[in-house]
């Protein structure tokens, strides 16, 4: 089980991780059942949009 803080804090550019697989699954299963907020899913994609 993942924290979603810690899924978005790992893919941080500071830190530069790759999410794997089940982190991805976890997070759009989280968004599709609603328990991932829609700032946590705004924080994700602004990091993962600015390491581009």
């Amino acid at each position: 089980m993942f924290l979603a803080q810690e899924i978005i804090r790992k893919k941080k550019k500071r830190d530069g991780h790759t999410l794997s697989d089940e982190e991805i699954r976890f997070f759009i299963n989280g968004i599709r059942d609603n328990t991932i907020s829609e700032g946590q899913i705004a924080a994700l994609a602004m990091t993962i949009f600015s390491t581009i």
